[in-house]
């Protein structure tokens, strides 16, 4: 920094792939001051990136980086090859440290979805919805669980950005889907006008009001998972992303899936107004 011709113009540019929630690019970054430009060989959201001045590229969730060297055959065996946690890394820029945080990935269990009977289970959907549909907003999230006894089974996950009528239109069909006994949604923002939208149409949905923190909520549901008591299905396509926010939490980008999945464990766990929630009828 003290070498700059023009201390007043000049600038520095770092160039890498992101290995560790702790390298270089991850602790400037927690420094701040820094313009971060992260092109990931998958897009996982919607991005406007600068070109220049006056020129941009457009990227959708989907988008390959460089489709003609590494197409999504070629980025598949680097995935299988590499494993999930490398992959995110050094391809998606988007690390997760090994273990995790608040949440160890050797904590949860796995199970075959195709060969589950949930007949005799309660079904519990836990919303979380983002205020608008925007690219740089958050995600609205909906997990659909099974709960029994004291196990605790994943079964579905929606996590979109989508307007408000379109969320809407997404939860009834999630919910015309799964026909879950209880639905959960966060009561506030887009959540409160949800709720009463959907019970404008007959759905009967159960307001929960968080009365303490994320992290606060994520560690309570975290020693569900470090007992063993929350199963994944093995085979979702949604798994990996599911799991690296989880571990990432609380310095992950994102955290509207974790949001989503605390606020169904410990209902499921509590089943009364405790706990961290305060959970209303509507």
């Amino acid at each position: 920094m003290s070498r700059f011709d023009n201390p007043a113009t000049g600038a520095v540019i770092l160039v890498m792939q992101r290995l560790h929630v702790d390298d270089l690019a991850g602790v400037l970054l927690e420094a701040g001051g820094w313009d971060h430009l992260n092109l990931s060989a998958i897009a996982d959201e919607d991005a406007r990136i600068p070109m220049s001045a006056s020129r941009w590229q457009e990227r959708k969730i989907g988008d390959l980086l460089h489709p003609a060297r590494l197409g999504m055959p070629e980025l598949d065996r680097l995935k299988r090859d590499l494993g999930s946690l490398t992959f995110s890394a050094q391809y998606q820029q988007s690390p997760a440290p090994a273990d995790g945080n608040l949440v160890k990935r050797a904590w949860f269990r796995y199970y075959d979805l195709a060969q589950f009977d949930r007949r005799s289970m309660t079904i519990v959907q836990s919303w979380d919805t983002a205020l608008k549909g925007d690219p740089s907003c958050d995600y609205s999230v909906g997990s659909t669980w099974a709960k029994d006894d004291t196990k605790y089974y994943l079964l579905d996950l929606v996590r979109i950005r989508a307007s408000y009528p379109d969320l809407v239109k997404v939860v009834r069909q999630s919910i015309d889907e799964h026909n879950p006994d209880i639905v959960l949604i966060e009561d506030a923002g887009s959540g409160s006008s949800l709720i009463a939208d959907l019970d404008s149409q007959a759905i009967a949905t159960t307001p929960v009001k968080a009365r303490i923190d994320k992290e606060a909520r994520l560690i309570r549901a975290a020693a569900m998972i470090e007992n063993g008591s929350v199963y994944l299905p093995k085979d979702a396509h949604w798994k990996d992303n599911f799991i690296l926010e989880v571990l990432a939490f609380p310095n992950g980008r994102h955290d509207d899936q974790v949001d989503s999945m605390s606020q169904a464990l410990i209902w499921m766990k509590d089943d009364k107004p405790t706990g961290g929630f305060y959970i209303g009828k509507c």
